[in-house]
């Protein structure tokens, strides 16, 4: 592959991270973050249900059409300092690793209203 390249285009996973963002539950999010994401609920790996669990947002920034962010200078921290192994993998092997992950189902957790 190309060093130049986008892997999450090239591996057609570019929507992996941004529809929808994936943040680790209970992470603070900076202020751009809060006014461009929407949470969408509280996920579990359904490979590993026990381990962290994940929140769900919407990005208003997200361009269906391309799979690209519509404000790329001006995204949230999380966005410019999250960065998908791929664009470092160095074989074949770890490639088909990652991707599995990436194509990782995950379900919905329903927790009590406070």
């Amino acid at each position: 592959m190309n060093k130049n390249e986008n892997p999450c285009f090239h591996n057609e996973c570019g929507r992996f991270c941004c529809k929808p963002v994936k943040v680790r539950a209970f992470t603070q999010l900076d202020e751009k973050a809060k006014e461009k994401f929407k949470h969408i609920g509280r996920f579990a790996r359904e490979s590993c249900p026990d381990s962290y669990k994940l929140d769900f947002y919407s990005c208003k920034e997200f361009d269906e059409q391309t799979g690209k962010c519509k404000d790329y200078e001006n995204r949230p921290d999380l966005c410019k300092n999250t960065k998908c192994g791929l664009f470092d993998c160095k074989n074949e092997e770890e490639r088909k690793r990652l991707l599995k992950g990436h194509r990782e189902k995950f379900y919905e957790i329903y927790e009590p209203k406070k």
